[in-house]
């Protein structure tokens, strides 16, 4: 035969990857392997019929696929719990570190609270001008986080792996809700713990 082109094997899938076409009188003569497949039928109804093929034909070899796919999938499983249960570690401790940060933040403008308070500029358009300053960056973080987290499951899932990629929107609309919730709670707290101090204890800070 000649090689005229090459097929990528997907072997995570039991469909046929590629054909190989022969001309007539190649391999009519070669020893030959035939396969067929059984559909879907209860388990009873499948011993009978194992049973009635080894009878009669004692040199054909069965596999139940049904249970190597039951045990693979138990196996696919278990990863994903594994899998889960690591990204929602990982995403309390980046939510703990939003907690830290937003904190840092708040406690380094304990000077400019002064200056607006002396500046005489009221506690609701400091609050509103704190709040499009961190909405904004938290905006920016969450844009740059998901971009960044899409694309490298992206490239996993259909370059490493040679799988699909399915984005599970409800996931990530919970996550990102949680951020803006989480920040605003931390904003509103640190706001009311530094803003009601006094003038001389905010410069001192």
């Amino acid at each position: 035969g000649i090689i005229v082109n090459l097929r990528q094997v997907k072997w995570t899938s039991f469909l046929p990857n590629f054909f190989i076409v022969m001309q007539p009188g190649v391999l009519e003569e070669a020893p030959k392997t035939f396969l067929s497949s059984i559909e879907d039928v209860p388990f009873k109804r499948q011993l009978d019929i194992q049973n009635k093929i080894v009878e009669k034909f004692p040199n054909v070899s069965i596999i139940n696929v049904k249970e190597i796919i039951t045990k693979m999938l138990g196996i696919f499983k278990a990863m994903s719990w594994a899998i889960n249960l690591m990204s929602l570690c990982c995403l309390f401790v980046g939510l703990f570190v939003l907690f830290s940060i937003l904190q840092s933040q708040i406690l380094s403008k304990q000077k400019t609270f002064a200056l607006q308070k002396i500046m005489g500029m009221g506690e609701r358009l400091t609050f509103k001008v704190l709040f499009l300053e961190f909405i904004i960056m938290i905006t920016c973080a969450v844009f740059l986080g998901n971009s960044l987290g899409i694309l490298l499951s992206y490239f996993v899932s259909r370059v490493v792996l040679d799988g699909g990629f399915i984005l599970n929107w409800g996931h990530l609309v919970l996550i990102n809700s949680s951020i803006f919730v989480l920040g605003f709670c931390v904003l509103v707290i640190a706001y009311r713990r530094n803003y009601n101090k006094k003038i001389n204890e905010l410069l001192l800070n």
